[in-house]
This record gives C-alpha cells, sequence and structure tokens, in this order.
C-alpha cells in the first residue's frame, strides 16, 4: 500500500494533516484553514518547524468542518491517545520505521 498521497488531490478547506519525516520516523501534526496551501507551504521549506525534515511525505488528511474543529483534532492527535491511534492508523510500509520508532 502506498502511504504517500498527492498535493494535487488535496481541498483547500480546513482540517488536520500529518507530515513524516526524511527519516521515516518524524511526524508533524498540524491543522490549517487550507490544507493544500499549510501542505505546500511545509513541502516548499516555507515552515519553520519541518524545513529540516525535508523531503517530507503526507500520509494522512482529515477535512473538517471549519478550523476550530481541526484544532480540536489536531490537539488530540499530539495527546497520548492521539498518538497511539496515528501509530497504529497510518501506512508503515515501504521502508519506512516500525510504529515502536516514530517519534511523536
Amino acid at each position: 500500500m502506498d502511504c504517500s498521497m498527492n498535493l494535487n488531490d488535496l481541498r483547500s478547506v480546513a482540517g488536520i494533516y500529518v507530515l513524516l519525516g526524511k527519516d521515516g520516523r518524524y511526524l508533524y501534526k498540524g491543522s490549517a484553514h487550507n490544507i493544500r496551501k499549510r501542505v505546500t507551504d511545509h513541502m516548499h521549506g516555507r515552515a519553520a518547524r519541518t524545513r529540516n525534515r525535508r523531503p517530507l511525505t503526507l500520509i494522512h488528511v482529515e477535512y473538517l468542518a471549519d478550523y476550530t474543529e481541526a484544532r480540536r483534532r489536531e490537539n488530540w492527535l499530539k495527546s497520548g491517545q492521539g498518538r497511539k491511534w496515528l501509530k497504529e492508523k497510518i501506512c508503515l510500509s515501504g521502508g519506512m520505521a516500525d510504529a515502536s520508532d516514530l517519534k511523536s
């Protein structure tokens, strides 16, 4: 199964996203008013937090009703329960690290 997602398929709406760093272990979780624009910023090095982790792979997206809901979901993903859920749900094939190796 291919984990990466195509940027051109992203919608310009509110939601959350998860990026995998070049080392195959670093997970960046974020929310945005416009997912397509924000993920593109990350991919082109216009986001300080992920600039040194490139190339990045988009591995998860959820579209939500509004930005407030997206922030709630992002905060949950950053919680212990959310990190556990992500590690169980994300694709780990194609040479990526084992779930136990992922840094949240």
